[in-house]
């Protein structure tokens, strides 16, 4: 058994659906063991604990974070980092597998369906991240937008589920907290997997992760509105959007394979490929 605990992690983790364990045992099926006497520890915030640890030290970060490579043996971020104990791996990663982002085994519903749908959800609880907020104002000047968390909120409650509440729209404000190169979160695989289109805003190299020709990829505010406006004005068009695969050609890029990700832990567990 390969022997995993976890050091300080993010306010609210829980190893059995937070995406790590998960991921591991998409990787080694069978073979995980969470305890509290591990051989490898995995943390996101280096801690006297994970300094003095005596098994290898695994840093871990789905946030706009820089590995600490002093203070861990192997580290998973979004960075492009030339470092051969670092991998890539996305934070939507442990939110999605990628067959949920393959048009080929998660098809679009049909055309009318698509159609048939409210225009554009805002589900967000930081209010921190304003670029996003000045978005939303903007394009609530041509329609309303359905902003159902803590910020903006405006349809009385704010949403419990986000997955099934964005399946409703054709559109979804998908801004990230932050703009920085390699720095793809959830806020966009989340309306892809639902086959609500994207309006994007955040990592200047999305393109290395999915195709910008697929979503609406901001770069002015005012541009994209008035892309959005003429998707939603244009049926044919907007359905022309909508057929185009997230990822390019339709194959789940290099750092969310599965057999990317497992050959690097295979590399940290000591084991034979």
């Amino acid at each position: 058994m390969i022997r995993v605990g976890f050091g300080q992690m993010w306010y609210g983790f829980d190893p059995a659906w937070s995406g790590i364990i998960p991921v591991l045992e998409e990787c080694f099926p069978g073979e995980i063991e969470v305890c509290d006497d591990p051989d490898f520890l995995i943390f996101t915030r280096p801690t006297a604990r994970s300094d003095h640890f005596s098994g290898t030290r695994i840093f871990y970060t789905g946030e706009n974070e820089r590995p600490p490579m002093d203070r861990c043996d192997w580290a998973f971020t979004h960075d492009y980092l030339d470092h051969p104990n670092h991998y890539r791996l996305p934070f939507y990663r442990l939110r999605h597998k990628p067959e949920r982002l393959v048009l080929a085994t998660n098809p679009p519903p049909p055309p009318a369906e698509l159609l048939d749908r409210k225009f554009c959800n805002f589900v967000y609880s930081n209010s921190r991240a304003r670029e996003r907020i000045q978005f939303f104002h903007m394009l609530e000047k041509y329609r309303p937008v359905d902003a159902a968390g803590m910020v903006c909120n405006n349809t009385g409650v704010p949403v419990r589920k986000k997955l099934p509440f964005v399946r409703d729209y054709k559109f979804t404000i998908a801004f990230e907290s932050e703009s920085y190169p390699g720095y793809t979160t959830e806020k966009l695989a989340d309306p892809m997997s639902e086959h609500s289109l994207p309006i994007y805003w955040g990592n200047p190299l999305v393109d290395q992760d999915f195709d910008s020709d697929s979503f609406v990829n901001v770069s002015s505010f005012e541009e994209a509105v008035d892309t959005v406006i003429e998707l939603d004005r244009d049926d044919d068009a907007y359905l022309e959007k909508m057929s185009r695969p997230w990822f390019h050609n339709d194959e789940p890029n290099e750092f969310v394979k599965t057999e990317n990700i497992r050959a690097q832990f295979v590399r940290i567990f000591g084991q034979e490929a």
